[in-house]
């Protein structure tokens, strides 16, 4: 006999067997739940997160780049358990830098920004463990 962990008495093997089974499908469910339900759900709970509209946090779709043209870009990262106050947000170069420290270690990720743009504007919000970072970048001018 084989006792489940969620059940008061003994069962058989078979119907230990039968009630993981279940259990593990279901974990898969929840776990899958996003890519179930489709990524513009999951699109739309981030834009709530980072307090975005409608419109402008739908991506769009560009045929021709045009110079000077500026395109946004959306980061998200999970980091639970930092501060808002403590994480730190920069350009250096072609590199977007995210930093913060936590237990007396350094958080460090860095993101390489395509060299044909140059950045007009960051903005960031950090809220439930996320922290989602939009990114405005207008094309250079050529020389």
């Amino acid at each position: 006999m084989i006792i489940f962990p969620f059940l008061v008495g003994a069962v058989s093997e078979t119907v230990a067997l039968a009630i993981m089974v279940v259990f593990i499908i279901v974990s898969l469910v929840i776990m899958l739940l996003p890519w179930i339900l489709g990524p513009r759900r999951v699109l739309r709970a981030f834009g709530k997160m980072a307090g975005l509209k409608g419109e402008e946090f739908q991506p769009r779709e560009v045929e021709k780049r045009d110079k000077g043209e500026t395109e946004d870009y959306l980061i998200t990262l999970k980091m639970p358990g930092f501060r808002e106050d403590d994480i730190e947000v920069r350009v250096f170069n072609s590199d977007l830098i995210v930093q913060a420290p936590k237990d007396g270690e350094l958080f460090k990720k860095t993101y390489e920004l395509p060299r044909e743009f140059e950045p007009r504007g960051i903005k960031y919000n950090y809220e439930a463990g996320f922290l989602i970072i939009r990114v405005s970048l207008k094309r250079k001018e050529e020389a």
